[in-house]
């Protein structure tokens, strides 16, 4: 048989033969290699440009992180910002993300076509070091200053100032608001006894309403029964301007004759007193005068000191 038919016979086989082994060689151990890259035109000076490379690699060999590019310049026209990697563990692989931050600087005078290269990095294991790279990217950029305008005829123009947003109407609205607002919360104020230096000081039973306002459920043995007999004798010591005992009761009347319809109630509200206090019973008579009695009285001593004002 001639060498031209041997030849014709042992063709394919050689073929076949050469691209498995180019196959395999390719294949090593970076696996599913891989750029993700946003869009390719419309870029611009100054702007940021984010790919992300994938891999995987058969273990035992690992990324040489000491392999890829540090941040700096790598064209005229292009800066590396900063790389980032993540890593997922398998069995028998390790899955690699580079996440890679890109800017693009002022070297452009005309829209054109510019080459990102790829990125090379290094794998190795024990015995061997291999040297990769990702796919380069081409991307269309354009200036922001036409080319045919010299660097020295460009000015910059001073910053704009915000627009002005007109407030009067709103600033009106506000003040009538509030001037509508004043005199409810001043009339409440003054309903509680709360105006400093106006009444607050002659209003000592306002002040004692409120406390009794939270013992209402205190029963006649409980301390808070006793706080609110306090809150009422300390009302009437500052509206006598001093200490008052049940046989000064008459002179406090006579002092104060606003007060003289309460005569009644102000002596039971004395015996009361002097039944929790001094004979520590609950008598019935402390029973029937709950703290509601106390705040009744309370609240009609307040209408008085309130007309009376």
């Amino acid at each position: 048989m001639s060498f031209s038919k041997r030849f014709a016979l042992s063709f394919p086989f050689l073929v076949f033969s050469l691209l498995v082994c180019s196959e395999s060689a390719h294949a090593g151990p970076v696996r599913d290699l891989r750029l993700e890259a946003g869009r390719s035109f419309g870029h611009a000076m100054g702007d940021l440009i984010r790919h992300e490379i994938r891999f995987a690699l058969d273990k035992p060999y690992r990324l040489e992180q000491d392999s890829l590019p540090r941040s700096g310049s790598l064209e005229k026209w292009l800066d590396l910002r900063e790389i980032d990697i993540a890593t997922i563990e398998q069995e028998h692989r390790t899955h690699y993300k580079i996440a890679v931050l890109y800017q693009i600087f002022p070297s452009i005078r005309e829209s054109e076509s510019r080459r990102i290269p790829g990125l090379p990095f290094r794998v190795y294991d024990e015995n061997l070091s291999l040297t990769f790279n990702s796919p380069d990217t081409l991307i269309t950029v354009s200036p922001l200053i036409p080319g045919y305008i010299p660097d020295a005829g460009i000015t910059l123009r001073p910053a704009i100032k915000p627009a002005p947003i007109p407030v009067t109407a709103h600033w009106r609205i506000l003040a009538a608001l509030c001037a509508a607002l004043i005199p409810v919360v001043g009339y409440a104020a003054w309903r509680r006894g709360l105006l400093p230096g106006l009444r607050s000081r002659r209003m000592p039973f306002a002040a004692a309403r409120r406390e009794l306002r939270r013992w209402r459920n205190a029963k006649a043995s409980a301390p808070e029964y006793r706080n609110a007999l306090l809150a009422i004798h300390r009302a009437l010591n500052q509206t006598a301007g001093e200490s008052i005992f049940a046989h000064g009761l008459e002179g406090f009347f006579k002092a104060h004759p606003a007060f003289a319809p309460m005569r009644e109630k102000t002596g039971i509200f004395f015996r009361l007193s002097e039944q929790i206090f001094f004979t520590q019973t609950e008598t019935l008579e402390s029973a029937v005068y709950s703290v509601h009695w106390l705040e009744q009285l309370c609240r009609e001593y307040h209408k008085i000191e309130r007309s009376a004002g």
